[in-house]
This record gives C-alpha cells, structure tokens and sequence, in this order.
C-alpha cells in the first residue's frame, strides 16, 4: 500500500470525502488499484490495531470487501458473523444493525437472557453486541436489568457510559415523540 494523508475538509479531500462517503474523521481507506475501497477503519486507531487492520485488508477473504462477498454468498456461520460484526463496526457500517440482529437470534442470546441466564461472561457478550448494534428494541428492553446488574463503579466507564448515553437518548427521544 501507499500511505497518503488527506485533509477531508478542505479541497480535493471533500471531493475524496463525498466519493467515498466519509462523513467521520479520521478515516483510513485502504483502496485497490481501481480505486475501490477494499478495507476501511473510521476512527482513531492505535499503532497495533493500524498494523493488525492493514494485515487484514491484505487478505481478500477478511477484509471489508471480502466480508462483504463471503456474506453475500451465504456464510453465516457464528464465527463469521462474529469477526464480521466487527469489521463493519470499525467501518462504521450501517449493515452493523441487521448483522447484529442475525448474530443476536443465531447465537440465543436474546432467548437466553428471557430465561434468566446472567452470569457475567454472558452478560458481557450480551452488552457487546447490543453495544455494537445499537438494537434499538433490545436496549430498550434490557438496558434497565443490564444496568442494574453492573457495580456501581462500573457505571460511568467506557462501553457502559456510551450504552448509558445512547439509551437515555432512546428514551428521550421516546418521551418527546409521545
């Protein structure tokens, strides 16, 4: 690959931006000779994860594109959707949401939280994928059980203070509509 650097906002770079349809910063593209977009990471990205996401988008079956391909013809196996969940959050995908829901039914996690299942390896799985969905009618739902199991500690750190955030949200929103 060759590492160029472009100011999205400013000339060239918004033509680049509106091509690609970039709307948050920073964005790393990784593109094919034809200039199609092979892999693509939108956010800040530490030195490690840029190595381990140029690695990926050098390997045609697990980069974006790939993913994108290996879904299309059908795999959906949970290991898949797993490791696809993933790449298409890091590229800020709209497809995340409807993944989620497939990996949520696939796996049971949905049918197993109704049954009472709450051990914390499951319950971080569970936040996880809601997290990474943003399942508006999951988080509704399950977000006030989920927050009350969390140490109070717990509450304003990381994944838990962005779940917080996004379903005070929800149900303001809510509130307003009615």
């Amino acid at each position: 690959f060759i590492n160029v650097t472009v100011d999205m906002a400013q000339g060239e770079g918004k033509v680049l931006a509106k091509k690609y349809n970039i709307h948050s910063f920073p964005a790393l593209l990784f593109l094919d000779a034809k200039g199609k977009i092979r892999h693509m990471v939108i956010g800040y990205c530490p030195a490690a994860e840029f190595i381990t996401e140029g690695q990926r988008a050098m390997d045609p079956g697990n980069c974006l594109q790939g993913m994108m391909k290996r879904f299309k013809k059908g795999e959906r196996s949970l290991e898949f959707l797993a490791d696809y969940l993933g790449v298409l959050r890091r590229a800020n995908k709209i497809e995340t949401k409807d993944i989620a829901k497939l990996y949520v039914d696939r796996t049971g996690l949905k049918q197993r939280f109704e049954a009472g299942e709450r051990g914390s390896d499951f319950m971080e799985k569970f936040a996880n994928v809601l997290e990474i969905a943003k399942v508006d009618e999951y988080l509704q739902k399950y977000t006030p059980e989920y927050l009350a199991l969390l140490p109070v500690e717990q509450m304003a750190t990381g994944r838990n203070w962005q779940w917080i955030k996004y379903y005070s949200a929800l149900r303001f929103t809510d509130a307003v509509r009615k």
